[in-house]
């Protein structure tokens, strides 16, 4: 089929139309020669006829695309009023979202997934030295105000893993963050880098460390309560099972305590106490001061312990020590009083009868001091008879010999007075003589012992550095004779009487150069020290020490460490020792092995 020529017409509304155009030559042949006439009158009228048809389609065609575009243009009024109201929408959420952020008064950036900043709301450039010009760029080249030097590696962690990390980090200015890192999620669920946000807690911290250190006062509170409870408890034990009556009454007396200690001492039971008072113990002549003592313990004064009576159930009257102890409330008011009240009547009639014996002791010794003295002295004037007649005797037996000698007896005669004038006479004479002396020296010690409980003390500081060498000193010969080495230390201060305290000393000393041990070089050391309000004195040797069983009778009258040995005394000087130490309240006691020395300690007050 032929194609039909034409051409295309542009209309309104941007639509074109094709309009044909006439028939050609040829096709006009093609019709026939018997009809030409015909042909040629309908031919214009055809041409037109098809002009006219296509006219009425572009026309219809022309109709169809105005209608078309008319619903376009509806269709694009409707997509733009869409987009006016999401764009209308998106601002107001982005509004609402900055004034979200900025109510929250939460520092947040966010970054893109090369962790460069996107964006950053007002707050954050308080926590990391930010401007609207560092937008772009990468979060690294910022300075942070953080004492957190992995921000950025802690970024990439939860950009490389999605798991947010959550941290506080303290400012420079020392305030504390919470700071929360977490992956951007588009509506897509797609990562768009990260959001970090810091919230200040800074005064939830301070309240968390007030908190903290709340409680752990608390702790120690409730472990001091225990322990207070406990001690508590072990209290109630220790006063119930008491020894002592614990009482306890308020201040009108009524008793509001009583322990088993109490119901054994007075006879009533605990059930029987607490409805009566305390001055139903107390004997008629004390009530008064009962009465007075509980006003003075509630006006708070401190009483010191003290002895009184209390009667029992049966009436007996006991003797007690009594402790009396204020029981206050919170603010420190006295509203009980506690009593501790132990049973001294027997203790009191046994002191009673010690005073007696003391007494009775003192008064024998006086007596025996006399006794020692008149005796002593009594002695002495017989004893220097027997010594002088026993000079005369001496000076008459010498004269013997050359009077027997120039005497006419017989030869036989003359021998046996010879023998007896020479040899026998001496003997007896010498032996009289020592008998003499050995009662002389212990009638001179019996003396002095018995001077030494009736000479007054004068008590004052010494000085037993001074002392001891003046009493090295007046020793010298001996020390010297018996090759011993003598050390003394720097002695303490103490409080004696000079004369008897240089007495003991130099009694003690010269015993350890007596009794030194002549296998070994002698060795002698005094030294001393303070303790407890006392100087204690240390005078030791190396001699041939003591016996475990002569310890105790070497202070002892008369009693002497080896009777046959080369040492010479009386067996007074330990004795004399003890004797003026215990006037003066002093101590002396004795550590010994034998073989190997002795040691003599001396305790003396030490307080002026």
């Amino acid at each position: 089929m032929a194609e039909a020529s034409g051409k295309q017409v542009r209309c309104s509304g941007g639509h074109s139309a094709f309009v044909p155009d006439p028939l050609p030559p040829a096709e006009k042949t093609k019709r026939g020669t018997p009809r030409k006439r015909t042909e040629r009158q309908s031919a214009p009228e055809g041409r037109l006829q098809v002009t006219k048809e296509s006219l009425q389609n572009t026309i219809e065609e022309l109709k169809t695309s105005k209608e078309e575009t008319q619903s376009l243009n509806e269709e694009r009024q409707t997509v733009n009023s869409e987009l006016q109201g999401k764009i209308e929408e998106l601002s107001q959420a982005d509004d609402d979202m900055a004034n979200l952020l900025n109510a929250t008064d939460v520092a947040t950036i966010f970054l893109d997934n090369d962790l460069r900043i996107k964006r950053f709301t007002a707050q954050a450039t308080g926590v990391i030295r930010l401007m609207q010009s560092d937008v772009g760029r990468p979060i690294s080249e910022i300075v942070a105000r953080l004492d957190y030097p992995t921000l950025v590696q802690d970024a990439g962690q939860v950009l490389k893993t999605l798991s947010f990390k959550e941290i506080e980090v303290k400012a420079e200015d020392g305030t504390w963050y919470l700071m929360r890192i977490l992956p951007y999620r588009t509506a897509e669920n797609m990562i768009d880098g990260l959001v970090i946000t810091f919230v200040d807690v800074h005064r939830l911290k301070k309240v968390e460390e007030e908190l903290a250190y709340a409680n752990a006062a608390l702790q120690r509170d409730i472990a001091e309560r225990i322990q207070v409870e406990a001690s508590l408890r072990r209290l109630v034990t220790v006063v119930m099972d008491s020894n002592d009556a614990v009482t306890v009454q308020d201040l009108e007396g009524r008793i509001t305590g009583w322990n088993r200690a109490a119901e054994r001492m007075y006879g009533w039971s605990e059930f029987e106490a607490l409805a009566m008072n305390i001055r139903d113990l107390v004997p008629d002549d004390l009530k008064d001061d009962e009465l007075k003592l509980v006003h003075a313990l509630a006006d708070g004064e401190r009483i010191a312990s003290f002895e009184t009576r209390r009667v029992t159930k049966e009436g007996q009257i006991l003797d007690v020590w009594l402790t009396a102890t204020q029981l206050v409330d919170e603010v420190g008011k006295v509203t009980a009083v506690a009593t501790t009240e132990r049973d001294i009547t027997e203790r009191r009639a046994a002191a009673e009868a010690l005073e007696r014996l003391n007494h009775e002791l003192d008064q024998k010794n006086k007596e025996l001091e006399s006794l020692l003295y008149v005796a002593s002295h009594d002695l002495w004037s017989p004893l220097v008879n027997i010594k002088g007649f026993s000079g005369e005797l001496n000076k008459a037996c010498k004269t013997l010999p050359s009077l027997v000698a120039d005497a006419q007896l017989p030869e036989d005669l003359k021998e046996q007075l010879t023998i007896i004038l020479d040899q026998q006479v001496p003997r007896a004479l010498e032996s009289i003589v020592a008998g003499v002396t050995k009662m002389d020296t212990l009638l001179a010690g019996l003396l002095r012992l018995s001077r030494l409980g009736q000479a007054s003390l004068q008590l004052e500081q010494l000085d037993m550095n001074t002392m001891l060498a003046d009493i090295v000193k007046a020793a010298e010969f001996q020390v010297r004779e018996s090759g011993a080495t003598l050390q003394i230390d720097t002695l303490p201060l103490c409080l004696g009487d000079a004369t008897q305290i240089n007495q003991v000393f130099s009694n003690l000393l010269d015993n350890a150069l007596k009794y030194l041990d002549p296998a070994r070089s002698g060795l002698i050391r005094v030294r001393g020290h303070q303790e407890g309000g006392r100087a204690v004195y240390c005078v030791e040797d190396n001699g041939i020490g003591i016996a475990p069983e002569d310890q105790d009778r070497v202070f002892e009258v008369f009693h002497r460490l080896n009777p046959e040995g080369s040492a010479t005394g009386e067996g007074l000087g330990l004795a004399t020792v003890r004797r003026a130490l215990d006037r003066q309240g002093g101590k002396i006691w004795l550590e010994s092995q034998p073989g190997k020395g002795s040691r003599f300690f001396v305790s003396l007050s030490a307080q002026v």
